[in-house]
């Protein structure tokens, strides 16, 4: 019974994933996103033998999705931002990686330095409906 589950699980993400996000290493696009989200709410609900198939390979590919939805979007809000001629170059990435490269000295010079690359946090809500 565990070989049907891991082999239905197999499927599922064979079935998602078109061939050219696996070998080109493409962007998700909103319609893959949308067909992997029904297509797990449907395997989620798959019973055999009494047990629900949704084992621990479907959270993987759960974080997995997630790390790639959020990749999508990151570089959805790059395309934006490009769009309103500021280049890429100029959003940093966190704290660990900032765009300025600013020594530390005094406070006062170290926000100076810092001031052009101040950050902005964008929170999209919304939900995907099938």
């Amino acid at each position: 019974m565990k070989l049907l589950a891991h082999l239905c699980n197999l499927l599922i993400l064979l079935l998602v994933l078109p061939s050219s996000v696996l070998a080109e290493n493409n962007p998700l696009t909103k319609a893959d996103l949308q067909k992997i989200e029904t297509l797990q709410r449907q395997a989620s609900q798959l019973e055999l033998d009494e047990h629900i198939t949704n084992p621990y390979a479907l959270y993987q590919a759960q974080a997995w999705l997630d790390f790639a939805q959020s990749e999508y979007y990151a570089a959805d809000l790059t395309g934006i931002v490009q769009a309103a001629i500021l280049g890429a170059s100029k959003i940093g990435l966190d704290q660990s990686q900032p765009v300025a490269n600013c020594k530390p000295s005094s406070k006062k010079t170290q926000i100076q330095c810092l001031q052009p690359n101040r950050r902005v946090e964008v929170i999209i809500k919304g939900e995907i409906s099938p």
